[in-house]
């Protein structure tokens, strides 16, 4: 019941049905309490999201739980949550979140979100991204270009399903496999 109910006030995407066997040391524990939970995320623990969260649940569980964070994207954190090593997991793969709770391993998934993805620049504008009719076509411009481009490592999905051939901006592209914030 516990479970369930950590879901819900902290609205994250998709729980387990069991319970997690992580030995797995995480990137944020929040709380000392003995009740203990792993979840994996990305962006919302590295942005803070998942500390706030935490911080309020255990203020309202009076201390009695640990909440343990494990950085991973989408994929991996899927994974991990099917494979029982974590207990919820916060997402961004409508598709696949839909699968795992079809199939039997993953429940209550709820939408807390969305993402919202935004390209900064010079004012000089070199690749003309502000004339632009769509992410897809700022993208284009940024390779036809040749401009500097860096990337905390991934391509927003809506960029991947309207790419045909799924080629990430080949101009002076750097990945810093970093946050947003980080980068600018």
């Amino acid at each position: 019941m516990l479970k369930k109910f950590l879901a819900t006030a902290m609205g994250l995407l998709l729980l387990a049905p069991g319970m997690a066997v992580a030995e797995t040391p995480g990137n944020g524990v929040y709380g000392k309490g003995p009740e203990k939970f792993f979840l994996a995320t990305g962006s919302p623990g590295e942005l803070g999201l998942v500390h706030a969260l935490a911080a309020g649940f255990d203020k309202a569980m009076a201390g009695k739980i640990t909440l343990t964070w494990i950085k991973a994207g989408s994929g991996e954190s899927l994974k991990l949550l099917k494979d029982k090593k974590v207990d919820l997991i916060m997402v961004h793969a409508p598709a696949a979140e839909k699968q795992a709770v079809q199939e039997g391993w993953a429940q209550d998934r709820t939408l807390i979100g969305s993402n919202e993805f935004y390209l900064v620049g010079p004012a000089s504008d070199p690749a003309k991204i502000a004339e632009a009719k769509s992410a897809l076509d700022a993208y284009r411009r940024i390779a036809a270009a040749s401009a500097k481009f860096f990337s905390r490592g991934i391509i927003p999905a809506p960029i991947k399903r309207n790419c045909k051939s799924g080629r990430k901006p080949t101009s002076s592209r750097r990945e810093t496999g970093t946050s947003s914030p980080r980068i600018l």
